[in-house]
């Protein structure tokens, strides 16, 4: 299966790889390249990923770009049978400003022997899967990634992964004027699966105006207006048939946030991406998809689109997209993006 995780694990073909929404589960997160040994129990992986994008609007201006898209350099380090430490560097141009610790953890148990786990540090919720066979990121990642501080205690083995944490957001603080905030956020997510056939995961987040694509906007418009925490909650479908898999995925908020708060009007911020891929032989594969969103900053409302990647040996994948979207504001757009990945 070539699907896309966000996360701090490696790749093997399209772009950075987890299992199952676990991002912080030690027993998930299995890479499919080992990457480079530098001593016993300690490895390092590294991608790069280079992309040319050509954009058409039917009410704006027609843009095109070649871009870095991802520099990431990540380290595992297993220092005994029930103590792990991840730590990952990124860059991506017109994102990030500079090269950036964008993970760094420790974990305590998650071993077959000793299921449970304490996971601390700076990571990814694990709210939301974010699967995709595309070179974009499909709308569901783009409503609902956090990367945050956080700890979690969790419970796994090889079908199962059951966790809850705690985080401090910065929308409460900004909320009550408070420079150093509270933990008062908290997470939690439950993932099934069963030998790559058929995974089904659950998550919730207190507050889904903590995610990184409301978070800017939330702040600068509550300086003066009550904030209530809209939780939000996500559940993800995967399976496969032979050469067929299919990728259904929908993140909602449970409430409505407050008019001012997002936008002038109440807002109920919610995504869905729904994807089919033919997995032609190991290195070719091809995919459809259908998204769509609400409230969600900068995105379309609806998305359709067609994707083909093609992996060279182990280390060298090209990946090609069309998507045709629309916006609120009736503009459409049409987007292909060419894909270079290196990974090792």
């Amino acid at each position: 299966m070539i699907l896309k995780h966000k996360s701090y694990s490696l790749p093997k073909l399209l772009t950075r790889m987890t299992l199952a929404a676990s991002v912080i589960s030690p027993f998930h997160q299995a890479i499919a390249n080992e990457g480079i040994q530098l001593m016993d129990g300690v490895s390092m992986g590294v991608l790069v990923e280079a992309e040319a994008a050509i954009e058409k609007h039917s009410k704006e201006a027609d843009t095109s770009d070649i871009t870095l898209a991802t520099l990431e350099v990540s380290f595992a380090a297993q220092l005994s049978e029930f103590l792990k430490a991840d730590l990952a560097f990124l860059y991506e141009e017109d994102d990030t400003e500079e090269f950036t610790v964008d993970v760094g953890t420790l974990t305590l148990g998650g071993t077959e022997s000793f299921p449970y786990y304490l996971a601390i540090g700076k990571t990814y919720l694990p709210f939301g899967q974010y699967n995709s066979n595309f070179v974009s990121d499909p709308l569901t990642l783009e409503l609902g990634e956090s990367n945050q501080s956080l700890a979690a205690i969790g419970w796994t083995n090889d079908q199962i992964d059951l966790q809850v944490g705690l985080f401090n957001g910065d929308v409460d603080a900004q909320a009550a004027n408070d420079e150093g905030g509270k933990i008062d956020d908290f997470f939690a997510s439950f993932t099934y699966e069963v030998n790559s056939i058929f995974s089904l995961g659950l998550s919730y987040v207190s507050d889904m105006g903590e995610t990184d694509s409301l978070q800017d906007t939330v702040n600068e418009m509550i300086t003066s207006l009550a904030y209530d925490d809209p939780a939000g909650i996500g559940v993800n479908l995967n399976l496969s048939y032979e050469k067929f898999d299919l990728i259904a995925e929908h993140l909602t908020a449970v409430d409505d946030f407050n008019a001012g708060t997002l936008t002038a009007e109440e807002a109920k911020p919610e995504a869905t991406n729904l994807e089919v891929a033919y997995h032609q032989s190991e290195a070719l594969t091809f995919a459809a998809k259908y998204e769509r969103s609400e409230d969600v900053p900068e995105q379309p409302t609806s998305q359709y689109g067609i994707a083909s990647s093609h992996s060279c040996g182990d280390h060298l994948s090209f990946g090609l997209e069309y998507l045709y979207g629309k916006y609120e504001n009736d503009n459409t757009r049409s987007l292909v993006t060419l894909q270079i990945a290196v990974e090792y």
